[in-house]
Order: C-alpha cells, then structure tokens, then sequence
C-alpha cells in the first residue's frame, strides 16, 4: 500500500481508522443513548404488564358478571315458572266464582313483569357471554362438541394445572 492510498475512500486502513475515530469522539452519546434505550424499555415493559394486568382484570369482571347473571336467570325462571302457575290458579278460582276478576288482572300483570324480567335477564346472560369471549380476545369456537379446555396443548394444560390450583378440576 503507497502512502497515496492512505485517505483514498476505498483505502481499508481509512475504513478502520474511521470506525475506531467514530467510536473514540461519541463513546458518550453511544452511552447514553443505551441508557435511553434501557428507560424506554423499562418503561414499555411497565405498560405491557399495566396491561396483561388490564386484560385480566377484564377477563375476571366478565367471567364473574356472565356466572353472576346465569345464577340469576335460574332464579327468575323459577318465578316465571311460578307466576304461570298463579295466573292458572287465578283463572280457574275465577272461573269457579271464587274470586273477584280484579284478581285475575293483578296476577296476569305480575306474570307479564315476570316474563319481562326473564326475557332481559336472558339476554344480559348472553351480553355477558359476548363479553367474556371479547375480553379473551375472540375466535373462541366449540369444534366438534368439545370442551374449550380440550383444544388447548397438553403441554399447556399441564403448565396451567401446575401453575394454578383453579384448573385442576376442569383440566384433568
């Protein structure tokens, strides 16, 4: 290599000499820009658990609203049931003569609101079914009549039923 060469751009002792100059001269941005690098991940890493933790929260609060609204609904078909049961009652006392019309009007109102109650209470039921496959993110499909716990990885139910004791029932 001649002495021309030397700052000649396709030189390979220029290209060394240019690396080795720029890592010398910023060796502190270089720093603090991998401290910066370091505090932003810090920080997305805090707002990805923020998150996980949101995302739980919501599969909770609407697993528990759907179970809640289901114990419900069993209840008011009971009183449906039973208002039906009392506007049969009324009808055939009224047609016996044994009580007044007014009667049979009161117990066909409080079997109307009964059926009110149920017909809502069966929809938020399913509202807040909606709301637990939305919370866990979709695409949730019964294939084959199997149980949702069934297409999940065997691998994958093991490290769940290790990891929790609320699986163990459901996944053995």
């Amino acid at each position: 290599m001649h002495s021309s060469d030397l700052f000649n751009s396709d030189s390979e002792t220029w290209k060394l000499f240019g690396m080795f100059e720029w890592n010398i001269f910023n060796y502190g941005r270089l720093r603090s820009n991998v401290r910066l690098q370091d505090a932003l991940f810090q920080q997305l890493l805090v707002d990805y658990r923020n998150t996980v933790l949101q995302a739980q929260g919501d599969v909770e609060n609407s697993i528990v609203a759907y179970l809640k609204s289901y114990q419900q609904l069993a209840a008011y078909q009971v009183a449906a049931e039973a208002s039906r049961r009392s506007v049969a009652v009324s009808t055939a006392q009224y047609q016996n003569g044994l009580i007044d019309f007014n009667t049979v009007i009161s117990s066909l109102n409080a079997d109307a609101q009964q059926q009110d109650l149920l017909t809502a209470t069966r929809g938020n039921v399913a509202a807040n079914l909606v709301q637990v496959y939305r919370s866990l993110g979709g695409g949730w499909e019964i294939r084959d009549n199997q149980d949702p716990v069934d297409l999940l990885p065997s691998a994958m139910r093991d490290e769940m039923r290790h990891r929790t004791g609320a699986w163990k029932g459901v996944l053995q």
